[in-house]
């Protein structure tokens, strides 16, 4: 009998880490896999990227509209009670013996209330870290709900060790999005200019450029509007031409994209190309030419250190999460010129790291979830307290 694994795609970045593994379990024929798009999966503001998952030769089986387009802290509530309304509904129909997440964004917790409320074995991707932000919350919340767990690295894996789950469910993988960025390394040169298309400056790939991408601090809302005045006005003054990527759907994204815009109609910006999404393929590849990532996202600490890139880490938002040697942190309330660091860190030479793996965590994880009993049930493993 086949195994029916259900993985839940929510976000863009998400698919990133879970396209390797998505590969395995289709090329096994013991698997039953059903792909379900949720959320911002479905949503053409943020690039539409079910149709990426689509012509990278996956089957959806399902496209859960549930992003409520709401730039508030309500929304989000929102979305997250549709998106639990709807999982709750699928996984009662398939019946999958697995259904697999990924990370700590905020709808990510419904789709797993969906699964362990109703006996399904719940396997989640890259719990144990630590971060600012709701996701910090959310992360753990699925660590108490998930069967399985499978982790980046060893601090993680001894996270959730302390949080009172088996160790024989904790399994050290590394980042499945690895997996992509040794594929692209290996892969060699790939043309550029005319995968990576937006609004704005048109760019020559083969010469210097940066990468931007800064997402809301959900917890710091309020600052939000001063922070990205000061983001854009600094990064108006670079003549670096840069790729900025729309910012994610946490609230507090309209806050951003209304700055950018308004900086673009007064003649601003002018050297930035503004992309909504890219495959993931893609994506990894850019970076990997890119002299320097500036902002918030966790691309800046995962993939970035494998890539050996230079990053100039902004704010609260990746706070607390393990990182190489390849980041250097800023704040807004920094006496260093953000502007002065942008043109000497990247000058710095990094090599390949592997805080976050080697390349070979979506085979790993294919294989352990074609393997491990089906549980959902479990009792906290009591930990000695450290003095």
């Amino acid at each position: 009998m086949k195994r029916k694994i259900a993985v839940v795609i929510s976000a863009r970045a998400s698919y990133a880490k879970f396209k390797s593994l998505l590969r395995h379990l289709k090329r096994d024929k013991k698997c039953d896999l059903k792909v379900i798009a949720a959320a911002s999966m479905n949503s053409l503001k943020y690039g539409l990227a079910s149709d990426i998952v689509e012509k990278d030769g996956f089957e959806i089986d399902y496209r859960v509209e549930s992003l409520t387009e709401n730039d508030s802290l309500f929304g989000s509530a929102k979305t997250a009670s549709a998106t639990l309304n709807d999982c709750a509904i699928i996984f009662s129909q398939e019946k999958p013996d697995i259904v697999v997440v990924m990370g700590d964004r905020y709808e990510v917790l419904p789709i797993s209330i969906a699964s362990s409320y109703q006996n399904i074995t719940l396997a989640h991707i890259q719990g144990g870290e630590v971060t600012g932000n709701i996701d910090e919350k959310v992360r753990h919340a699925i660590t108490k709900l998930a069967d399985y767990h499978f982790v980046s690295n060893e601090l993680a894996r001894e996270n959730v060790y302390q949080m009172g789950e088996d160790k024989e469910t904790i399994f050290n993988v590394g980042c499945p999005s690895i997996d992509i960025a040794k594929e692209i390394l290996e892969r060699g040169n790939i043309k550029l200019n005319k995968l990576v298309t937006g609004v704005g400056k048109d760019l020559d790939f083969n010469s210097e450029f940066n990468v931007v991408m800064f997402h809301p601090e959900t917890e710091f809302l309020r600052d939000i509007p001063s922070n990205i005045k000061h983001l854009t006005n600094i990064l108006s003054d670079s003549d670096i031409p840069t790729v900025w990527f729309w910012p994610n759907s946490d609230p507090g994204n309209e806050i951003i994209t209304k700055e950018i815009r308004a900086k673009r109609e007064a003649g601003l910006l002018k050297n930035c190309l503004f992309v909504k999404t890219l495959n993931p393929s893609i994506f990894l590849y850019l970076l990997s030419k890119a002299n320097c990532l500036i902002g918030n996202s966790s691309a800046g600490i995962r993939e970035s250190n494998f890539l050996g890139l230079p990053v100039i880490n902004i704010g609260r938002r990746q706070e607390g999460r393990e990182r190489g040697e390849n980041v250097i942190d800023w704040n807004f309330d920094s006496e260093e010129s953000l502007l002065e660091l942008i043109s000497k860190f990247p000058k710095n030479d990094f090599s390949s790291g592997n805080v976050y793996g080697v390349g070979d965590a979506g085979k790993q994880i294919s294989k352990i979830l074609m393997e491990v009993e089906l549980i959902s049930s479990k009792r906290f493993q009591k930990r000695p307290l450290a003095e």
